[in-house]
């Protein structure tokens, strides 16, 4: 979730015209729009440019922010619990700690919240009280050279109904009894 993989751009050679040489321009649209020049030729400008991502996520396959995140999560660590067992190898159950950072320390409470007697203890890194993104567009700025890129992200998640109650941390933790350690570590700026 730190980066953008392929950004879409929105431009007409008109809207490039302020900045890019007719030469520049006439490269980039040569068959047809190439991001990858773009991106090559617009970051030895100071300029900003605003994209999005196109996420190729379905109804049937997307980020769900969530509870399916958190039970792939938990399944996966039953599982290696199960291999460990039946190899004979040696752990302390008492001593499972999951960690996260941002998302994936929110992703560590709800784990802890469906399996509360599974986690021993939970190290949140800035973790949110619930998914940003279900609520409002994600925005990535980068610095590409000279260049701000502006890259938008518009989740699945966000255009279907979802319990906003069980993503909620603080009103989860009110409906069950933790067991569990939480150290917690949030800054003050960005």
């Amino acid at each position: 979730m730190q980066g953008y993989q392929s950004p879409q751009f929105n431009l007409t050679p008109k809207d490039m015209e302020p900045v890019f040489t007719p030469d520049e321009i006439k490269m980039i649209y040569k068959e047809g729009f190439n991001p990858s020049l773009f991106l090559d030729i617009a970051s030895k400008y100071h300029i900003g440019v605003a994209a999005y991502e196109k996420l190729n996520e379905s109804m049937e396959n997307f980020n769900d922010m969530g509870i399916m995140q958190a039970l792939d999560n938990i399944t996966a660590i039953c599982y290696v619990i199960q291999i460990l067992k039946e190899n004979n190898l040696k752990f302390n159950p008492k001593k499972t700690i999951i960690y996260g950072h941002s998302h994936g320390a929110y992703l560590g409470y709800l784990c802890n919240a469906f399996a509360p007697n599974l986690f021993h203890l939970l190290i949140d890194n800035s973790s949110w009280l619930f998914p940003a993104y279900l609520n409002n567009e994600r925005c990535l700025r980068h610095k590409v050279g000279n260049m701000l890129l502006d890259v938008t992200f518009k989740y699945t998640a966000s255009t279907i109904d979802y319990d906003s109650e069980v993503l909620y941390l603080p009103t989860l933790y009110k409906k069950f009894h933790n067991f569990c350690e939480i150290q917690s570590f949030h800054g003050t700026n960005h």
